[in-house]
């Protein structure tokens, strides 16, 4: 019995740790637990997915042009491009405490101590994608942003941090405006 109790605390704090109910795209799981006897027990996990896609009503080649921009507008770095995939990126970007305006704990669960949220106290590790499917009049932008928090004490030990959602709304509203803005809008 004590098995089974310290498994469920330990899939329970895991599902905690690396999942927020609220994120993106949320699912929840059902998991059933047993300790090989009489002991059953179901246990719900979220999980986020990490891409967000938001619909622009512009070609993809309009939206394709202000990616660098808005990504810079956001607090990122210049992305690598790929026209052929229609994605930009940022990869291994570090970064501590703030991406733009943003505090990383607006952007990030990476768990927290007794210093507070990992996110602000951590050194963090962000991977942010962007990629378009389909074209004008509705092109979707998908965003994925990933990254992990490690400490800048020394302390060993990598955490998986989950996006709240908030760089991606932020980039998909940054493109709106300029969008609205009569920013040039190519032609296919």
């Amino acid at each position: 019995m004590y098995r089974l109790a310290g498994a469920i605390a330990a899939v329970a704090l895991t599902a905690c740790a690396t999942a927020d109910p609220n994120a993106i795209g949320a699912t929840e799981e059902r998991v059933t637990m047993s300790d090989g006897g009489a002991q059953v027990l179901d246990v719900n996990i979220s999980r986020g997915d990490p891409a967000q896609a938001t619909q622009l009503n512009a070609s993809r080649e309009a939206i394709w042009l202000l990616l660098p921009e808005v990504y810079e507008e956001v607090g990122l770095p210049e992305p690598a491009m790929d026209q052929s995939t229609w994605t930009v990126a940022v990869q291994d970007h570090v970064a501590m405490r703030r991406i733009g305006s943003e505090r990383m704990s607006q952007l990030l669960e990476c768990g927290r101590d007794m210093t507070g949220a990992h996110a602000d106290t951590h050194r963090i590790r962000l991977n942010v994608r962007t990629w378009l499917t389909g074209n004008a009049p509705a092109t979707e932008v998908h965003t994925r942003v990933e990254a992990t928090a490690t400490s800048v004490e020394g302390r060993a030990g990598t955490i998986t941090c989950t996006t709240r959602g908030v760089l991606e709304q932020r980039i998909a509203e940054a493109l709106r405006t300029r969008l609205a803005d009569g920013q040039p809008r190519p032609t296919p």
